[in-house]
């Protein structure tokens, strides 16, 4: 699993300008504002509805395509042979309306929970990446469920995803707990 990593850059001082202390000060405040950036760990687990872990299960099956389009290639990437990317945009364009409700419900998601959906969307494509240089039958395991993908109907891709993506990192899906009322009270983690 990959760790984010950055620098954080300190310009260099004339010592006798700038005091060691307040040096060891601007350094502490540069990392302590990069942390507050990077705010949250965008794969801790929140509860996620059903329907929120749907949307992400879409999504990951949307971003591994995006990541072998750019990262794998056809034999023979001839004017007859598709390529990943040609793919891909055929993807896109045939799901336009799902991935764009998909969108409205992650972002919903992680608004609720004070989540970072452009850092779990990172670190999940990353984690694609690594894949595809780890395993060698990744990219025609990919093709070959992206060409899946194009013979189904727009509101079957749901079900597709969880097909494809029994589990996402970072996503639990919790129901509500209901008290004896009715009410709901607090959200439990599903059991499996």
């Amino acid at each position: 699993m990959g760790v984010l990593l950055f620098r954080v850059a300190v310009p260099e001082c004339d010592p006798m300008i700038v005091p060691p202390v307040s040096r060891l000060l601007a350094t502490t405040s540069a990392i302590a504002v990069t942390l507050l950036m990077f705010r949250g760990d965008a794969w801790a687990s929140t509860c996620f509805t059903p329907e929120e872990a749907a949307a992400a299960r879409v999504r990951a099956v949307q971003l591994e395509f995006n990541v072998v389009a750019l990262n794998c290639r056809t034999v023979d990437p001839s004017a007859d042979d598709p390529t990943f990317s040609i793919r891909y945009n055929d993807f896109v364009r045939r799901f336009d309306s799902v991935l764009e409700d998909n969108a409205k419900r992650l972002k919903a998601h992680f608004n609720r929970v004070g989540g970072n959906l452009d850092a779990w969307m990172t670190r999940l494509a990353n984690e694609t990446d690594q894949t595809v240089h780890r395993d060698s039958g990744f990219c025609q395991s990919a093709w070959d469920n992206l060409e899946r993908s194009l013979t189904i109907e727009p509101a079957q891709l749901e079900p597709f995803a969880a097909e494809l993506k029994e589990t996402v990192p970072g996503v639990t899906v919790c129901t509500p707990a209901v008290s004896r009322g009715g009410a709901h009270r607090k959200v439990k983690p599903t059991a499996k």
